[in-house]
């Protein structure tokens, strides 16, 4: 079946069913075109349709339910979108050169095994907190959740050992505090922010490192996108807490981002001369389209620091 053209070419409500599999579903290039619409726990298949220069591919709420598994779905605004409760099965769906591949939110579900990234997205998969109800939508790629806002990974709940001149992770990587994202799940604007805190004991003004890591191995052999430095004074068990947050500023195999660091500790000659400071990060460019993790790491410049690192969280502060 073609359907070429059109408002909403598939629309179903009030527990209907549409069975549309296979169909070539091409929207109406410059006016707002709709190829299936799912409401009111009604359900349309369009597994296997090729869904083309829609404004959405897929549009499913109010506890609607699509079925789009095998579809392709390329040059649309939307690709898929659910909220209110809506669900949309989508493994092996492929993504090519939409504005949005998915975007999820206020209850909604879409569960994407399988999927393949055709390239050329703008942002491949989008979870939103809807502004009104905090209520996020939820993307599944059948390993887990894709950008759950919030917390990345879980938080460091037993302390590392005393950390000097081995350059260490003290958050996220490839370790159980860490989550992988998928490629081209960033946007600009993105934000994400690490709290890190501790205690640390020196006897010599040593200069020491915090580098934050972004790629697809989660450890220091990644791209360093952005560090900062403290000098520790002579002191003994300082506590500390520090905090990196970094904000996109461009996306693609090149991006950018701005960012800072700010320390505070228990005393006015510790951590870095000062109980409390704030500098800007030294940044390089990350490249989103692939696969990444956050990695922070830390070192001393000699054995005469050493910090232990007792709490870490990574945490999304906007998509």
């Amino acid at each position: 079946m073609y359907i070429i053209g059109y408002n909403q070419a598939l629309h179903t409500e009030t527990s209907a069913a549409i069975q549309a599999t296979g169909s070539y579903l091409y929207g109406d290039t410059g006016n707002t075109s709709y190829a299936a619409v799912a409401l009111g726990a009604s359900v349309i298949n369009i597994g296997a349709c090729t869904v083309n220069n829609n404004t959405y591919g897929g549009y499913c709420y109010s506890i609607g339910t699509i079925l789009a598994t095998g579809a392709s779905f390329t040059s649309n605004t939307i690709g898929l979108y659910v909220s209110q409760g809506g669900a949309i099965t989508a493994n092996t769906t492929t993504f090519t050169s939409n504005t949005y591949g998915v975007i999820a939110q206020q209850w909604g579900y879409v569960y994407v095994n399988g999927y393949t990234d055709g390239g050329g997205n703008t942002t491949l998969f989008t979870p939103k907190i809807n502004t009104r109800s905090s209520k996020c939508g939820l993307i599944d790629d059948g390993t887990g959740l894709i950008n759950e806002p919030g917390a990345i990974g879980s938080p460091r709940t037993a302390a590392t050992s005393a950390i000097n001149t081995t350059e260490t992770i003290i958050a996220g990587g490839a370790t159980a505090q860490g989550t992988a994202f998928s490629a081209n799940t960033f946007s600009v604007s993105s934000t994400v922010r690490i709290t890190v805190e501790g205690s640390c004991n020196s006897s010599h003004a040593d200069v020491q490192t915090f580098s934050l890591h972004f790629g697809i191995s989660g450890n220091a052999t990644d791209t360093l996108i952005g560090s900062a430095t403290v000098t520790s004074a002579g002191f003994s068990t300082e506590l500390f807490e520090v905090t990196i947050q970094i904000t996109f500023v461009t996306i693609g195999a090149s991006g950018s981002i701005i960012g800072y660091m700010k320390w505070i500790d228990n005393s006015m000659s510790g951590f870095n001369g000062n109980s409390t400071g704030v500098k800007a990060l030294t940044v390089a460019a990350p490249n989103t389209t692939t696969a990444n993790f956050f990695t922070l790491t830390y070192q001393s410049a000699a054995s005469t620091t050493s910090t232990t690192f007792n709490h870490a969280v990574i945490e999304i502060i906007k998509q």
